[in-house]
């Protein structure tokens, strides 16, 4: 069974676009940050030149690749070099670039190949050297059945939001509300929901916001008035409510509603404004060729 007790780490891998030379890693500025996608996640730690088992470990995750089209593999080393991009590029895997190994420190890993495998960015279980190839295939399994949680099962799905109170006391009917628009579950007891709000309601300015206050009561005046003050919509979303009805587990969350009311785009914890606005504007793209469809349909 996979197993929950390791513990969640923040997954922040570095890429480098051109390998460099040796075991040192590429100069900082040829890095670029890339997130953990959401999802299932198979991550394998390896070091190369030198380690005839990452060599076998790599070739297993390629073979296995065929089978789960839905899960994310990828490739972890501590530094990069010309030999682990020359695998990684043979394997079709990403690599990424754990700098300094800060990451996999906090993961427990402690010797390459390791396999861990993580769900939506919590880590599930972990393969040690030596596994089988067995072993990797039946944990893969294990980890394509696990079920998703929090608002990620209702990505494509049209979900009932209903009616909230506003903080000044207004009813906003959130399944009236015209699509697509922003929900971002906020807590004002959590430091990163405040930084998150100036860049919030610069996004309002292309699409509607609307502010889910979890924990209203929490609120002392001058915060209310911090909120007033952005002009996002901001409804009372406490005891279950709307964080209920979507599952929600964290602050900030972020989830887009389409002009159909279907869940187009989730984010669980800090976004940068870049990716906010990446999503929002995929999500403006297609709504507006489904209503160009509609008005060709209806000529």
């Amino acid at each position: 069974m996979l197993r929950r007790g390791l513990a969640a780490a923040a997954v922040v891998l570095l890429v480098t676009a051109q390998a460099s030379s040796g075991n040192q890693a590429a100069p900082q500025e040829d890095r670029a940050v890339l997130s953990l996608p959401p999802g299932r996640v198979a991550a394998l730690f390896v070091v190369l030149p030198g380690c005839p088992a990452c060599e076998q470990a790599i070739g297993w995750l390629n073979q296995a690749r065929q089978a789960y089209s839905d899960l994310n593999f990828l490739l972890i080393c501590p530094w990069l070099t010309d030999e682990l991009q020359t695998a990684a590029e043979e394997a079709d895997l990403p690599l990424g670039v754990d700098d300094g190994g800060r990451m996999g420190a906090g993961l427990g890993v402690t010797r390459a190949p390791t396999a861990v495998f993580f769900l939506d960015g919590v880590p599930l279980s972990r393969l040690d050297w030596p596994f089988t190839e067995q072993e990797l295939l039946e944990t893969l399994a294990e980890l394509a059945a696990a079920p998703r949680e929090g608002p990620w099962p209702y990505l494509g799905e049209e979900v009932p939001l209903g009616s909230f109170t506003s903080l000044d006391a207004r009813t906003v009917d959130l399944d009236e509300q015209p699509g697509p628009f922003l929900v971002s579950f906020f807590n004002p007891l959590c430091p990163p929901c405040w930084d998150a709000l100036p860049a919030l309601v610069e996004l309002d300015e292309e699409v509607p916001v609307v502010l889910a206050v979890s924990v209203p009561e929490a609120l002392s005046e001058d915060e209310r008035e911090s909120l007033r003050e952005a002009g996002l919509v901001t409804v009372r979303a406490e005891h279950g409510g709307l964080a209920q009805t979507l599952a929600v587990r964290v602050s900030p969350t972020h989830v887009i509603v389409d002009q159909e009311g279907v869940i187009r785009w989730v984010h669980e914890g800090t976004g940068e404004l870049e990716e906010l606005r990446s999503a929002v504007l995929a999500a403006l793209s297609e709504d507006e060729k489904a209503e160009r469809e509609r008005n060709e349909g209806g000529m």
